[in-house]
């Protein structure tokens, strides 16, 4: 699901030299973003283009 933020929570369960994808931005159109996470913790995101998921809900999700 499609988040307004990228949620600290799942930048702190990135393992070193872990992936993660997540679409991030808007309501009805996000970018799907690569994140990275180095052998040093240090945090590297790479835009992969424009992607349309449903909502997430939640904490992290969009206030109806």
């Amino acid at each position: 699901a499609g988040a307004g933020k990228i949620p600290n929570s799942l930048i702190e369960q990135l393992a070193p030299e872990g992936r993660m994808l997540v679409p991030v931005g808007k309501r009805y159109m996000q970018e799907l973003l690569l994140i990275e996470k180095d052998s040093k913790g240090r945090i590297i995101e790479t835009c992969l283009g424009d992607v349309a998921f449903v909502e997430l809900k939640g904490d992290y999700g969009w206030e109806n």
